[in-house]
């Protein structure tokens, strides 16, 4: 598959990293696991980023589930929520809506059992997503209202930045463009 990749294309160098760091792990002596399973954890990561921005989401979805098991594996629990709530974002993206929604329940169960208040917002941010998607926009309003209220209760301002940017879009799709304006502008 490297050999396929044209040498100017940038996931080429990146898959290249990931094989040769691969090899190392395999033959490097135990001191030093760690820090290369690690660094095979980085260049996945990075992997499945240049997928999501070739809007590659099919081998995004499955590379971001690779590194789940990894990060299981390995003790990373950031780098597994992170890559489970893009594996389910990818899968958003291909319009797989019922394997999207299941990929965000495992991610909040995972941040539940993690006391990751973060990554459960996120999650139900995305399920808002898939409402939106299926066409569902009073579910996706009450979602986003019920989550950016936790969100600032729990004083977590990424989430609610992201959580008032989908509003806004749910207002201007319903017709309340004062309603988006406002919420835009609280996000910014």
């Amino acid at each position: 598959y490297v050999e396929a990749v044209p040498e100017t294309h940038s996931g080429r160098r990146c898959l290249t990293q990931l094989v040769d760091g691969i090899e190392a792990a395999s033959r490097d002596d135990t001191s030093r696991l760690d820090e290369r399973h690690s660094e095979v954890g980085r260049m996945l990561s990075s992997y499945a980023t240049l997928l999501r921005y070739d809007a590659q989401w099919g081998l995004a979805a499955d590379v971001h589930g690779t590194i789940v098991e990894f990060a299981q594996r390995i003790g990373d629990g950031a780098r597994m929520l992170d890559s489970m709530l893009m594996r389910g974002y990818s899968l958003r993206m291909q319009g797989r809506l019922h394997e999207a929604s299941d990929a965000y329940a495992a991610l909040r169960a995972a941040a539940i059992s993690m006391h990751d208040e973060r990554y459960r917002l996120e999650s139900h941010l995305s399920d808002a997503k898939v409402a939106i998607d299926r066409g569902n926009s009073p579910a996706a309003r009450e979602q986003l209202d019920r989550t950016i209220a936790e969100a600032r209760a729990a004083e977590c301002w990424t989430v609610v930045s992201k959580g008032l940017t989908d509003r806004a879009r749910v207002a201007a799709m319903q017709h309340d463009l004062e309603l988006a304006l406002i919420c835009s502008y609280e996000a910014l």
